[in-house]
């Protein structure tokens, strides 16, 4: 827009503070709000509960795991076998050869009794957003995604681009 004498300069548009712009281009478009993993915090959020595994006591909120690290915490994938009481608020049901699982931000999720546990990503799965963090990996001119150990490939699923397991290691 030009600028003439008497006419004020464009006034910048602000965008709400509570508006969320959708990025699809990213694999991580659905949790790029949420906290990357390895990043160090000084607190957690004070409505995270104790949930002590495998000697460690983590801090569990919404989906998001905190590992104590010195006087801090870690963002930490969750480890295979922690339970959980509640799904995070906006998992997705992901259906493999016949079995649900609850799936949110890298973590599979499968119920047992009145509790969730956290299982490994079953080969096949097809999830539309994978955690931010993730590195890429550039083989014959194809790009895979790898995240706390699982390997994803892009693939077309209903005209959108989804992110299909096809490695835990």
């Amino acid at each position: 827009m030009r600028r003439y004498p008497g006419n004020p300069a464009p006034r910048p548009r602000y965008v709400e503070r509570n508006t969320v712009i959708i990025d699809r281009s990213r694999p991580s478009w659905q949790y790029a709000s949420l906290p990357r993993r390895n990043t160090v915090i000084q607190a957690v959020p004070s409505t995270s509960v104790s949930i002590a595994f495998g000697g460690i006591n983590f801090r569990y909120n919404n989906g998001i795991y905190y590992k104590p690290y010195r006087n801090t915490y870690i963002v930490a994938p969750p480890p295979f076998g922690i339970r959980v009481r509640y799904l995070p608020v906006g998992f997705r049901v992901v259906n493999v050869y016949n079995r649900t699982y609850n799936y949110y931000n890298g973590a599979y999720y499968e119920p047992v009794g009145n509790e969730y546990v956290v299982v490994p990503p079953p080969v096949g799965a097809l999830v539309e957003s994978i955690p931010d963090g993730y590195e890429t990996l550039q083989i014959n001119g194809e790009t895979y995604y790898i995240v706390d150990g699982v390997q994803y490939r892009a693939v077309i699923n209903n005209g959108e681009i989804w992110y299909e397991v096809i490695k835990v290691g």
